[in-house]
């Protein structure tokens, strides 16, 4: 296929309010490429506001496996299914729905090889299934020779499907828990040397993952970022009144 396919995985359980529609306003506003948009897992009434430029994969909750973390399972479990539908696409964009573009941007800024600083975190010990799976990801890595950096950056991600496809079958990923970004680009991209984020210098994102961000600096962050993502705690009343701003104007 010649469009550009961007997947957006969406669980109504993990949703605060309206993170999943900003996040679709953001590409349609924001992404000067030719794309098609798949949002894939539960429904919300977004999906319907673009007509045909957004389709929409029900996908059930995969079911959990003892001692693995169900997000990490659920999204191979969503990217299996959008291949599915999708079987003659040879590579795909995987974003999430509370990364929001706030400015202009190409496929060559999402391509570029990004990481963080230092090497992926991870526990045995955690009682956090996402930390437990890093570490289990670390020690795969660490076996197959590769480097450990961290590409869990909570930004769209470029992937070719045969490279996917190939790890989930050499490694199990339908049943063992990885952070599959960084399995993937420490595997495929162990030569090539990562930028690494900056957020008081780089103009790629503003993470907000606390409440007491201050609004001067999320103001910010739409002069001078291309995304901006939030977890739980940092999507408060600031963030979401900017956002309307923003998609609204």
């Amino acid at each position: 296929m010649d469009k550009i396919l961007v997947v957006i995985p969406y669980f109504s359980g993990g949703a605060q309010g309206n993170e999943l529609e900003y996040a679709i306003a953001g590409w349609f506003k924001h992404f000067k490429e030719d794309f098609v948009l798949v949002v894939v897992g539960d429904h919300h009434p977004a999906v319907e506001k673009y007509g045909l430029n957004v389709k929409f994969i029900p996908c059930e909750r995969v079911e959990p496996i003892e001692g693995e973390y169900r997000p990490a399972l659920d999204i191979i479990n969503k990217m299996l299914l959008v291949r599915k539908h999708f079987p003659d696409s040879k590579s795909f964009v995987w974003s999430n729905d509370d990364i929001y573009a706030v400015n202009d941007f190409h496929l060559s800024d999402i391509q570029m090889l990004k990481c963080l600083g230092g090497e992926m975190p991870g526990d045995p010990d955690s009682a956090n299934g996402w930390i437990v799976s890093g570490w289990r990801t670390k020690q795969l890595l660490l076996k197959e020779g590769k480097p450990v950096r961290n590409f869990a950056l909570h930004l769209p991600s470029f992937y070719e499907w045969d490279k996917v496809l190939a790890l989930i079958d050499k490694y199990d990923i339908r049943h063992h828990s990885y952070v599959f970004n960084s399995l993937y680009f420490n595997t495929y991209f162990a030569d090539k040397v990562p930028f690494q984020l900056d957020a008081e210098h780089d103009n790629i994102k503003l993470g907000i993952y606390s409440s007491d961000v201050p609004q001067e600096v999320i103001e910010k962050a739409f002069d001078t970022k291309i995304w901006i993502n939030n977890s739980v705690r940092g999507y408060n009343a600031n963030l979401r009144n900017m956002l309307y701003r923003h998609y609204n104007e």
